[in-house]
C-alpha cells in the first residue's frame, strides 16, 4: 500500500500528466482523506470505493468526492447490538491510523451509551507480524467481547494467531468493514468472528446486473468475486453512467 503522501502524488500525476477525467481509489482511509483533499484542489471527481472513515463524508466532505463504503460510525452502530448480546465488557484492538482510530472512537461512544466498560485497548501499527503479546493481554483482561479495527493482512494475521493460541470460540471477536480476502486468507480452520462487509457474490438479493457480474467473474477466474472486485466494478460503472 502506498503512503498517503505517495497516493496523493500518484493522483496528481494521473491528472496532470495522464490527463484523466476522474480517479477511482481510496484503498485505505488515511490515503483516501489525502486524495479527497487533492480532488478538491484539482477540481476532479474522486470516487472512493473502499475506505470507510466517517470523516470522508463528515468534516472533510467536498463536492468532488463520492463514496461507496458505508461510514464507520454507521457500521459500528449496526454491529454494536451483536456485541452487546455477549456482554458489556469490551476490549478494543485497532490499527493506529484513520480507520482504526475511527472505530475506536465510535465503539467507545456506543459502549458508553450502553452503560458498558472498556477493560483494555491496544492501537497497533500497520503490518504487525506478531500479535501474541496483544492476545495474551486480551486473555488476561477477560473481556466479554473483543472489538477489532485491523485492516487487510493484519486482520488475517491476528485471526490466525488468535486460533493458534487457543482463543478461537473462547471470546467473541467482532469487526466492521472487512474484505472477503481478509477472511479467505485465514483459512476455514482458523476463521472465526462476526463481521460486516459491503457485498457478497452469493447474495440472492443482488440485482440482476450484479448477479451477471458475479457469474462472469466466476466463469473467467474460476473463483467467486471478492467484495473488492465488485467495488472496482460498481464504482467504474457508476462513473461511466454519470
Amino acid at each position: 500500500e502506498p503512503s498517503p503522501q505517495s497516493a496523493v502524488q500518484n493522483m496528481q500525476k494521473l491528472v496532470q500528466e495522464n490527463k484523466v477525467c476522474a480517479v477511482l481509489g481510496g484503498s485505505l482511509s488515511s490515503n483516501a482523506l489525502g486524495e479527497e483533499a487533492k480532488a478538491a484542489e484539482l477540481k476532479i471527481p474522486f470516487v472512493c470505493d473502499n475506505a470507510a472513515a466517517t470523516e470522508i463524508t463528515g468534516k472533510n466532505c467536498n463536492r468532488y468526492t463520492f463514496r461507496l463504503n458505508t461510514p464507520v460510525a454507521v457500521q459500528q452502530r449496526m454491529l454494536a447490538p451483536y456485541a452487546l448480546k455477549s456482554g458489556k465488557k469490551w476490549y478494543h484492538i485497532t490499527a493506529s491510523y484513520a480507520f482504526g482510530q475511527d472505530i475506536l472512537r465510535s465503539s467507545r461512544a456506543l459502549l458508553k451509551e450502553a452503560g458498558g466498560t472498556e477493560v483494555g485497548f491496544d492501537e497497533v501499527p500497520l503490518n504487525t507480524a506478531d500479535f501474541s503479546s496483544f492476545i495474551l493481554k486480551i486473555r488476561q483482561a477477560k473481556p466479554d467481547v473483543v472489538i477489532g479495527g485491523l485492516s487487510g493482512g493484519d486482520l488475517t494475521t491476528f485471526l490466525k494467531q488468535w486460533s493458534e493460541l487457543g482463543m478461537k470460540g473462547k471470546i467473541p471477536f467482532l469487526e466492521i468493514a472487512i474484505g472477503d480476502t481478509d477472511i479467505w486468507g485465514v483459512g476455514a480452520e482458523a476463521a472465526n468472528g462476526t463481521f460486516t462487509k459491503l457485498w457478497d457474490a452469493n447474495n440472492a438479493n443482488n440485482p440482476p446486473e450484479e448477479k451477471a457480474f458475479a457469474a462472469a467473474y466466476l466463469k473467467k477466474h474460476g473463483k467467486p468475486a471478492a467484495d473488492k472486485a465488485w467495488m472496482g466494478w460498481i464504482t467504474a460503472r457508476s462513473l461511466f453512467e454519470s
